[in-house]
């Protein structure tokens, strides 16, 4: 009887159907580890970079980026930090994460 029902257009249909929403379902939450992973790492870096060219303010940028889940922003920050020349500099990018949030 089960084999009967498998030949059946509609069982076909609803089984391809079920089959796409959760491949599609899949990839979604795929796209979305992979985010807070690529996240997570372009935070440490930052905070490695901190650490190692402004280490007083280490605890200010923790606290900061930990806040940002934009890969775009962090990688932003990663560059500007980078190039900074100051540690008043850092600070200022560091702060303006509070009242880009806000936005």
């Amino acid at each position: 009887m089960y084999d009967i029902l498998q030949e059946t257009p509609v069982y076909k249909f609803m089984t391809k159907e079920a089959r796409e929403e959760g491949l599609q379902e899949g990839l979604e939450k795929g796209r979305q580890e992979g985010r807070q992973e690529a996240c997570e790492a372009l935070r440490q870096v930052i905070v490695d970079i901190v650490r190692k060219r402004f280490p007083k303010i280490v605890r200010l940028a923790r606290k900061q980026v930990a806040v940002v889940d934009d890969p775009v922003r962090l990688r932003k920050l990663v560059v500007d930090i980078s190039v900074a020349q100051s540690v008043e500099e850092v600070t200022q990018l560091l702060l303006a994460i509070d009242e880009e949030e806000d936005e």
